[in-house]
């Protein structure tokens, strides 16, 4: 199945959302109760409470952008993350917290565990963060705010391969919306059944690779 490579620039594109599982009940903090001393890494993590609440707009507002074209993408993505951890939120009450955090993984994202291991490396308003067996993000501070630099993941990108990745997760996000009340009403056994179906989906919708390649 070549659904790893078909799906890498969303990948990298949503990382910082595949972070973002909600730990703690309420609603996320607004700017202005943001700690002035947070951390890359505590960013990340707070980032659980903001994707749980499925507001896009303060899914999107996670990342720092520089153009309309990477905005689209960035949202595209975003609903594509959206989608999934709305699975991830009904596979966590149906079958529980590790099988939720074995399908985050089986998708090839990270966990909230995986994060709190990461190495932050910080020069001025930009920082490193290598989380181990996944990928590196590059986030910057923004008016004291860190977020993700969606630039550092454009790079190399040409506009029409921005916007093919853009039409790919907005099909990625409506494919996988069905899941969470399949997983509701039981019509999975267990969660290895649920994870099969949503690669299923995923590698669905890819183009083909001859496309991607060109």
């Amino acid at each position: 199945m070549h659904i790893a490579k078909a799906r890498l620039i969303a990948f990298f594109l949503c990382v910082f959302a595949a972070t973002l599982r909600a730990e703690e009940p309420g609603a996320p903090p607004t700017k202005s109760k943001i700690p002035a001393d947070e951390s890359p890494k505590d960013a990340l993590l707070r980032g659980s409470r903001v994707i749980e609440q499925g507001d896009l707009d303060a899914v999107v507002a996670l990342y720092e952008v520089s153009d309309p074209l990477e905005r689209e993408m960035l949202t595209s993505c975003c609903k594509y993350y959206i989608a999934l951890t709305r699975i991830e939120l009904a596979v966590r009450h149906q079958f529980g917290r590790r099988d939720a955090d074995e399908l985050v993984r089986a998708l090839g994202e990270s966990t909230d565990d995986d994060v709190r291991k990461a190495e932050v490396k910080i020069a001025g308003d930009k920082a490193t963060v290598s989380i181990p067996g996944n990928s590196t993000l590059i986030m910057v501070r923004v008016q004291g705010v860190w977020k993700i630099a969606l630039h550092e993941v454009r790079t190399g990108m040409s506009d029409e391969e921005v916007k093919s990745q853009t039409k790919t997760n907005d099909a990625m996000a409506r494919v996988l919306a069905g899941l969470p009340e399949k997983v509701r009403r039981g019509d999975f056994s267990k969660a290895a059944d649920l994870i099969d179906e949503a690669k299923r989906l995923l590698d669905s919708v890819q183009p083909p690779m001859a496309e991607k390649e060109k």
